[in-house]
C-alpha cells in the first residue's frame, strides 16, 4: 500500500490558470493527531447525530483528511457522506490514487475537482461538517459562508487563520484543541453557527 499525502506542493508549482489560485495557500498535509483530535471531538459534540452530517474537506489536497476520516468512520461503523473538493486537478488524481492504494476500489465522486466558490453546496444535506486546513484567503471564506448559510454547520479549523470572518457571520466558538508543532502553537477550533454544548 502506498499513499501520498505528506510533500508539501508549493504554490509556485500549481497552476495559475485557476481563477482564484491568488487566494489560495501551499498544500500542506494536516497532521493525523489533528485529524483524529477533530473527528473524536466532533463525534462527542454530536453525538447520536453525528452521522446525519455530511462531511466536506474543502482544499482537499492530497486527500489526506478525506481518507483518515473514511478510515475513522469504518472503524465505528458509522456511515457518513464524506467528499474532499479541491481545485487543483493534479492534486485531486493524486489523492483518487491514494484512495485506491488504500481501499482497493474506485474513489467514485468522493473527489471533487471544482473551486469551492462555484461548488453547488444544495447537494449536501442541511447538516455539514467542514474542515478548514487555512486552505484559502478571508475573501473565498465570505464567499463560502454565504454558500452555506441556510445550513446547520460544524467548522473544523486547523491553523484558523482568518478566525474572524467566521465570528463576524455569526460562528460561535465551540472547542478549542490545541495543538503544537515545531514549537509554535497552531490550535484547531470548533466553530459553528448553531449551539452546540460541549
Amino acid at each position: 500500500m502506498h499513499v501520498d499525502t505528506h510533500l508539501w506542493v508549493p504554490r509556485e508549482f500549481e497552476s495559475w490558470s485557476l481563477p482564484n489560485s491568488s487566494h489560495g495557500t501551499i498544500y500542506m498535509a494536516s497532521q493525523t493527531k489533528d485529524i483524529k483530535k477533530s473527528f473524536v471531538a466532533v463525534h462527542q459534540l454530536l453525538g447520536k447525530e453525528f452521522e446525519s452530517y455530511d462531511f466536506l474537506d474543502l482544499g482537499s489536497g492530497k486527500g489526506k483528511v478525506v481518507l483518515l476520516w473514511q478510515i475513522l468512520c469504518g472503524k465505528k461503523k458509522i456511515k457518513q457522506s464524506i467528499r474532499g473538493i479541491e481545485y487543483s486537478e493534479a492534486l485531486v488524481e493524486i489523492s483518487r490514487a491514494n484512495f485506491v492504494s488504500l481501499f482497493k476500489r474506485p474513489a467514485g465522486d468522493i473527489f471533487v475537482c471544482e473551486d469551492v466558490t462555484s461548488f453547488d453546496f444544495s447537494v449536501l444535506r442541511d447538516r455539514i461538517i467542514i474542515f478548514l486546513a487555512n486552505p484559502f484567503d478571508d475573501l473565498i471564506i465570505l464567499k463560502v459562508i454565504e454558500k452555506i448559510k441556510s445550513k446547520k454547520v460544524l467548522v473544523i479549523y486547523a491553523i484558523p487563520t482568518h478566525i474572524e470572518v467566521f465570528k463576524e457571520s455569526g460562528f460561535s466558538e465551540v472547542q478549542k484543541l490545541k495543538n503544537n508543532c515545531l514549537g509554535r502553537e497552531f490550535n484547531v477550533l470548533l466553530l459553528a453557527n448553531f449551539e452546540v454544548k460541549p
